[in-house]
């Protein structure tokens, strides 16, 4: 059941970067991570239950560390490493058509297997299914797209060189 309070969301972003720094620097110290809020749209507060959406930007980026690394990922790819710079970018934004907190996390890692982005978030016992089954028992949504902050195509994401985004969108 998911606890309903109010807080700033510029205090979620800054409680993501401490627990994504001090987990990421230590298992992913060659994975740089850039957190950005747009701040002109976005309500100074929202009303949500932060325990489970900051459990589900911290699952989002770490799963984006995995795969932005270089080395062979599960499905036998490698991943590229756009000019030796291995970069993870987490957007707080506001979804205005839906009067939601949109979270993307990015990355230019080696995207993933069209066929199997839907599974991902439905695998128990993972970030990703955590997060799906997160987002579902507050009512939000998540998801991803091709090559990040493009906006070219919904479902399923990218081809494995252009990395990837998901998203989680809090209502």
């Amino acid at each position: 059941v998911a606890k309903r309070q109010r807080f700033k969301i510029k205090d979620l972003q800054h409680a993501c970067e401490d627990v994504t720094s001090t987990y990421g620097s230590s298992l992913f110290p060659d994975v740089a991570i850039e957190y950005t809020i747009e701040e002109d749209l976005l309500p100074e507060f929202i009303v949500g239950d932060w325990a489970k959406i900051q459990q589900c930007v911290v699952n989002l980026v770490s799963n984006a560390q995995k795969y932005c690394r270089g080395g062979r990922i599960g499905d036998g790819t490698t991943s590229p490493e756009k000019n030796g710079a291995m970069l993870v970018t987490v957007r707080f934004l506001m979804d205005i058509d839906h009067n939601q907190l949109r979270i993307e996390v990015s990355d230019n890692g080696v995207g993933v297997n069209e066929s199997r982005v839907r599974s991902y978030f439905k695998r128990d016992g993972t970030g990703l299914g955590s997060v799906g089954m997160i987002m579902e028992s507050m009512g939000g949504t998540y998801g991803g797209q091709r090559n990040a902050r493009t906006g070219a195509a919904p479902l399923p994401l990218s081809s494995s060189s252009s990395g990837s985004m998901f998203f989680i969108a809090v209502p």
